[in-house]
């Protein structure tokens, strides 16, 4: 009969049939693959980075806005503060067991988000409590409230170690909540988020 292979047992299946059904189910893993790639890649474009740099009150106002406004639409959200933005995410002075210079240190590095100053019109001090009854008076975010909500909406927050050394500052000395990471720890976080900026 044509069509048949008078070779072989009935019910049993050709080298052919057998090539044809590895070859589709090798198919079927590679589609699978294809997709859970694509999905991991759309999830890591769905993430930023803030690396922040400046320890002055309206730059890092703008850093916290950007951060908890992507982390309300769902992305995933990752600050890095390193140098003088260290000083928004310190709570307490600290000067026990410390040497000269990071005494002096400690004592110069403003103390959390409340006592930063302006980038501009900082007017001898006055800029910002001046500032900040403006944001009052325009219902808008304080840089402190701004950072409650960042953490509220689970925005990770990271303290650079060599920045802490070369400033002086002690974990105990930073706000609740902070991580802290090097280096490595800041390039995984831009390697696997969409975008990444500097402020």
């Amino acid at each position: 009969m044509e069509g048949v292979d008078q070779g072989r047992p009935p019910g049993e299946e050709s080298s052919t049939e057998a090539n044809t059904r590895a070859t589709a189910a090798r198919l079927r893993d590679l589609e699978l693959r294809v997709e859970e790639l694509s999905q991991a890649q759309a999830y890591n474009r769905q993430g930023i980075t803030i690396i922040a740099f400046s320890g002055e009150m309206d730059r890092l106002m703008a850093a916290l806005m950007l951060a908890t406004g992507a982390a309300a639409m769902g992305m995933r959200v990752s600050i890095f503060f390193t140098f003088w933005a260290l000083a928004a995410v310190r709570k307490e002075n600290n000067f026990r067991g410390k040497g000269f210079t990071d005494r002096l240190l400690t004592a110069m590095l403003p103390r959390g988000p409340e006592k930063l100053r302006l980038s501009r019109w900082n007017m001898l001090g006055l800029g910002r409590p001046f500032f900040s009854h403006v944001l009052r008076k325009r219902h808008v975010e304080t840089l402190a409230s701004l950072f409650l909500l960042a953490r509220e909406l689970g925005v990770r927050m990271v303290a650079c170690q060599t920045a802490m050394e070369v400033m002086g500052l002690r974990r105990e000395e930073m706000l609740e909540g902070i991580e802290f990471g090097g280096v490595a720890t800041c390039l995984d976080a831009v390697q696997n988020s969409g975008s990444s900026l500097l402020i």
